[in-house]
């Protein structure tokens, strides 16, 4: 998604402008299955929490793309895939669950990794780098905080109801704001990708591997989305990440991949950033929350392993 993100920003779009169209073509085409298939009807409260994680999940999306648009695409995807190791660490302070040698050091290693990453941009873009972690952290609250929620809603009224609340106050504060949309064809194709390959698609086949392969799976295979996003954006834009840089990518990802395949623990039970079915691998705490990948659709609070996109 931070790809496409740049194509649009060339072409004129700004974050708003982005998601605005993003979450609303997801949240007509998530509405209209749900109208078809009418599944049961969620509780008042659950409808209410999940607005609110609709809330957390604008702040989400809004400071991914922000960074994207500031940062290097590479750098973004890589620093918003620490989000499994702040799902763990949360489960350690919040949750009470003791954290295994495994986790540990698998934190130890991600905090390693983001130094590497970040550090040699503090000086270049500082406020980026601090966008993309932000990104990372609302993640992490969506999927704990969902976590409860998906035992009682299905993934796509779940999902739907993010959406829904996500096009709404991205539409309130463009409004507010002011959006910018493309003026190019190429921007228009662009940002049309994002809502129907970066969202609809990608919460489809997140849904797929959970139910194919399983959500360990899954959530390693999501991992590769932050490599395919550095590749990409060397292609395209001619981006690069200094050779420390690309080592702490390689530790982040290690150390993801370490989590997930951790004996018991379940990368999902999603986000989806960016975005909801998608989250990657991330302890038991993260098992049930709604979510697409951080990076790419809106997450399912029942299905994703994986986005943050």
């Amino acid at each position: 998604m931070a790809v496409f993100a740049k194509l649009a920003y060339a072409a004129g779009a700004d974050p708003a402008g982005l998601l605005i169209v993003r979450f609303g073509g997801a949240a007509l085409v998530l509405a209209a299955a749900v109208a078809v298939t009418r599944p049961a009807r969620p509780a008042r409260r659950d409808l209410l929490f999940l607005a609110g994680l609709g809330v957390v999940y604008v702040c989400q999306a809004l400071s991914f793309l922000t960074a994207v648009a500031r940062i290097p695409a590479g750098l973004a995807a890589v620093l918003l895939y620490t989000y499994p190791i702040l799902v763990a660490a949360a489960a350690a302070l919040f949750l009470r669950q003791r954290p295994t040698r495994r986790q540990l050091g698998a934190m130890a290693a991600a905090t390693a990794g983001v130094v590497l990453v970040a550090a040699p941009a503090m000086s270049r873009d500082a406020a980026g780098i601090a966008l993309a972690l932000a990104a990372a952290v609302f993640y992490t609250g969506y999927l704990v905080l969902g976590a409860g929620v998906t035992a009682r809603v299905p993934a796509m009224v779940a999902t739907a109801v993010v959406c829904v609340v996500a096009f709404a106050g991205n539409a309130g504060l463009g409004a507010a704001a002011g959006a910018s949309f493309p003026r190019t064809t190429g921007g228009w194709l662009a940002v049309i990708a994002i809502a129907l390959v970066s969202t609809i698609v990608a919460l489809a086949a997140m849904f797929a591997g959970l139910r194919l392969q399983g959500p360990t799976t899954a959530a390693t295979v999501s991992t590769f989305e932050p490599v395919v996003t550095v590749a990409l954006a060397y292609v395209v834009f001619g981006e690069t990440l200094s050779p420390a840089q690309l080592g702490g990518g390689v530790l982040v990802l290690a150390a993801v991949t370490l989590l997930t395949l951790a004996p018991g623990s379940h990368a999902a039970a999603p986000a989806r950033p960016e975005v909801p079915a998608e989250r990657a691998g991330a302890p038991a705490a993260q098992e049930a929350a709604p979510g697409p990948r951080p990076g790419s659709g809106p997450p399912s609070p029942e299905a994703e392993p994986g986005r943050a996109s």
